[in-house]
């Protein structure tokens, strides 16, 4: 939300060594542009307002001269020492920020006001650590400049002033007690009756009532910001319409306002915008001339980081340029280098609240070196409103933090979720506040089993004290929003929340306490059990924020060095494509690494990792993984001959299994890798780092399923209060990023990628999104079901002509020995019935001539018998008579 020192001062980037006339070139540009900026500054006005520092400003107008850069939140002028600047050059110079009030609405400029106030409270305690961007001196609102002197005048202290319109260019003014300073101001003064004694007592009256306000309360807060609107624009503004001008003109002047919260209702009724502010927090920097974000940005959408660029003046006019040589482990010793300032911030009990690219500035030398510890944090001040009670600094005064700032809207990869505004529940009907005894209140949440029964308490807790729901997991810090106003979370029970404070909400985002009684009873009133559809909840910044932002940077760096790394070879390969199919435009490859980054945050990624590491990988702990054998060798050296000799050759696979295993996550991985020099021990650690920056401690204990002991940097979300364990998480984060820097020089992976594996390797990355990735492995999945139905099909077809086949031609597959031997066989057996058969005629042909004879005998023996029965018959004929 706050500012950054966009302008940059462009330097030359490279030598080229096969060209003579570079050096000319960049040599040309350098004096030209320096010349004219110090010619400029020469006959400008130098008005002092810190001790040694002053702003260059028009002699006549008061407009400034020199670079100026806006922000959300502040304006950031070029300042310094005129003599300074022209012996040391422009990189000496300073940079003053003043809030951007620029808003219609005046109470939403005095909330900026505010926020710029704190936040250059908080960078004055950041001021000479090692990786931050602190603020040099801050000049509290509240009694004259000494230092700024009216030109030409007294040396009488003045009260310092700016011009701030959208249609104007921006200006300096000053009033003493005697005079007003430029002459259009002290004209404008005049035509609206104001006297420059009577502008001075108002200021002096209004800053003295802020300074007795501050020592009653003992807060360091801004009490009122003054303004003064230029009555000119309402009617230039008019001109559209003749009657509207008539109005206007017979507006009587404008006197000076006193903007504050006390004052609420009146400044959001008036809209007016343009003219002179008083009494603003005002702060003092060192100049930086270009961020971390442009830069890399830079590596891709400028023309001239391309190696094979034709045109020097565009190659000695690039600041990306000095990235593009940017090794592996130099890219891990600037992230090593924000987490000393992490580290140093966090030690002061300070949280940055808003880690991204952009807040990361450095000032870029004459002698075209860009070095990681050229870098610093900025903005260091913005988590200052979310530890909303009284504490005590290490310098031992006491700060009251202010309310904390609402909305935005900003989305980014690299804010935890609870810096993302809120989240909205709809589990309770009903809501009951009530104020105990010792001050806090009683927030009760209620709902209804059936619509017409009363409704009873939602519990938050159980009886062993373990969350519910999500207010039960609510802690001291964060914040619930019903309706108009926001509660302080002091602690959560099992049935209710226990409220410090209650403020009111103005315009979306600006808080308003209300202490008075009257005003206390009245929302005691609207809150008793009144009927609620839904609520939000918005959670406390930590370190736990500023470590989460870390991790998604270091992930960031490598997938756009992957990406740099494939546009110099397609450059080298066709100087004449810009090859945008590849590397799309900004707004598209942003979008590809949003969801990178979401899917390393998900529990799917997180437990299929961790499993990979310990089921593929085969290892127990984190020490067996960090270690440089997992490093070596690269991945094109996999089959090299002295490698078996040197590592154990089942490393490779298993980092190889573990690789591939995330690459079907999401093939834009691919990128990354090839950001880690194709490396895939250096892949594997630089995700297993990331992870440890997004999770937190008492997430994965809930989550993780593999029994892998995996320790994330941060307990939890929590704001750590403990002077001794406050800088723990970044701490953690830097040990391993130095053990890492260790780890590849000992590897000795750090040697740039040949041209023939930046062919190889860069055609595997196709930038897609999630989407795309299912649509296509779906189409590719039922083109594999359809392929290998239709083989099923003709395997079938092809195992009925085989099986006939076998059939038909078995006797051919017979060897031609055992056909001999059933041919012997056969005819052996023939031979043997032919035998037979002659015997069996034998005996036949005996036995018909046996038959004859026996015919023979029977039927002699017949006749005989015959005979015999007839001589019996013929004897007993004869011998009757006798008888």
């Amino acid at each position: 939300m706050s500012t950054k020192h966009k302008f940059q001062e462009h330097k030359d980037t490279n030598t080229m060594k096969d060209d003579v006339t570079t050096p000319k070139v960049r040599l040309s540009q350098s004096v030209k542009r320096s010349m004219e900026l110090t010619e400029s500054i020469e006959r400008a006005e130098q008005i002092e307002i810190f001790q040694g520092t002053a702003l260059f400003v028009d002699k006549d107008s008061g407009e400034f001269i020199g670079p100026i850069a806006e922000g959300t939140m502040g304006i950031i002028l070029y300042a310094g020492s005129a003599k300074r600047i022209k012996e040391d050059g422009l990189n000496s110079a300073d940079a003053i920020r003043i809030p951007r009030l620029l808003q219609l609405d005046e109470l939403l400029n005095f909330h900026i006001a505010e926020i710029c106030y704190h936040e250059g409270i908080q960078a004055e305690k950041a001021a000479d650590l090692s990786g931050l961007g602190g603020a040099k001196c801050m000049l509290r609102p509240g009694k004259p400049n000494y230092y700024a002197t009216i030109p030409g005048g007294d040396r009488s202290p003045c009260y310092v002033g700016f011009y701030l319109s959208p249609n104007a260019k921006y200006s300096l003014a000053l009033v003493s007690e005697k005079q007003a300073w430029p002459l259009e101001f002290a004209n404008y003064l005049h035509q609206v009756g104001y006297e420059p004694k009577e502008l001075y007592a108002e200021i002096n009256r209004f800053a003295d009532l802020d300074v007795q306000n501050r020592a009653v309360d003992r807060s360091d807060t801004l009490e009122t910001l003054l303004y003064l609107p230029d009555l000119r624009k309402r009617k230039q503004a008019g001109k559209k319409n003749h009657e509207d001008a008539e109005i206007n003109a017979q507006q009587p002047a404008s006197k000076l306002r006193n903007l504050g919260r006390s004052i609420i209702e009146e400044a959001y009724t008036r809209k007016d915008i343009g003219g002179w502010w008083f009494n603003l927090p005002i702060c003092l920097y060192s100049w930086m001339t270009s961020d971390l974000e442009r830069l890399m940005t830079g590596l891709l959408d400028d023309e001239s980081t391309s190696l094979n660029n034709a045109n020097p003046e565009k190659i000695a006019s690039s600041d990306a340029k000095l990235l593009s040589n940017w090794r592996p482990i130099t890219w891990l010793s600037l992230a090593r280098t924000l987490t000393l300032g992490l580290s140093a911030l966090h030690t002061k009990g300070l949280i940055h609240g808003d880690p991204r690219p952009a807040n990361i500035m450095a000032k870029l030398s004459e002698e075209d070196v860009l070095l990681p510890d050229h870098f610093r944090w900025i903005d260091v001040g913005l988590g200052y409103g979310h530890v909303n009670t009284t504490t005590t600094d290490p310098d031992g005064r006491i700060s009251q933090t202010p309310p904390a700032p609402l909305g935005g809207g900003r989305v980014t990869p690299f804010y935890a979720p609870e810096r993302v505004e809120s989240v909205e529940f709809e589990d309770a009907d009903m809501v009951r506040l009530s104020k105990r005894i010792d001050g806090y209140y009683l927030l009760e949440f209620l709902w209804k089993r059936r619509t017409y029964e009363e409704p009873v308490a939602l519990m938050l807790k159980d009886a062993r004290g373990k969350p519910l729901r999500e207010l039960g997991k609510l802690g001291k810090g964060d914040r619930i929003q019903l309706r108009e106003f926001i509660f302080d979370v002091e602690c959560v029970e099992a049935s209710h929340v226990v409220v410090s404070r209650i403020y009111e909400v103005v315009l979306d985002r600006v808080l308003i306490e209300h202490k008075e009684t009257e005003n206390e009873i009245s929302i005691l009133s609207k809150l008793q059990n009144a009927a609620i559809s839904r609520y939000r909840v918005f959670k406390q910044w930590g370190q736990a924020t500023d470590i989460f932002g870390l991790g998604i940077l270091v992930l960031y760096m490598f997938f756009i060095r992957g990406l740099c790394l494939r546009k110099q070879y397609l450059n080298k390969e066709n100087p004449a494509s810009n090859h945008s199919e590849f590397y799309l435009e900004k707004s598209s490859r942003e979008r590809i690494f949003h969801e990178l980054s979401t899917l390393i945050r998900s529990q799917i990624f997180l437990n299929g990792f961790v499993a990979a590491i310990k089921e593929r990988g085969k290892y127990a702990n984190k020490s067996q993984l960090w270690q440089k054998d997992v490093l070596m060798p690269l991945a094109h050296d996999y089959k090299r001959e002295d490698f078996t000799a040197k590592v154990n050759p089942s490393n490779p696979e298993r980092i190889q299994q573990i690789v591939d295993h995330v690459l079907t996550m999401d093939a834009n991985f691919t990128t990354v890798l090839m950001g880690a020099n194709r490396n895939n021990g250096l892949f594997v650690l630089i995700i297993y780092f990331c992870l440890s920056c997004v999770w937190r401690r008492d997430e994965v204990s809930d989550l993780l399923a593999s029994e892998f002991p995996f320790e994330p940097y941060c307990d939890s979300r929590e704001i750590i209060t403990d002077k001794e364990q406050r800088s723990k998480p970044a701490r953690r984060a830097r040990e391993d990023l130095e053990l890492l820097c260790e780890l590849i020089n000992a590897a000795q992976i750090n040697e740039d990628i040949s041209n023939d594996e930046l062919g190889n390797y860069s055609s595997e990355i196709i930038l897609r999104s999630r989407n795309d990735q299912m649509q296509i492995a779906l189409e590719n999945a039922q083109k594999a079901m359809r392929e290998a139905q239709d083989k099923d099909s003709k395997i079938g077809k092809m195992e009925r002509i085989l099986a006939e086949l076998e059939k038909t031609l078995h006797l051919k597959n017979t060897s031609l020995d055992e056909f001999k031997n059933k041919t012997d066989e056969l005819q052996e057996d023939q031979q043997i019935q032919k035998e037979k058969i002659r015997e069996d005629e034998k005996r036949l042909r005996y036995l018909e001539v046996e038959n004859k004879r026996l015919q023979g005998m029977l039927t002699r023996s017949q006749e005989q018998l015959n005979r015999s029965i007839f001589h019996i018959f013929k004897s007993d004929s004869a011998s009757k008579p006798e008888k």
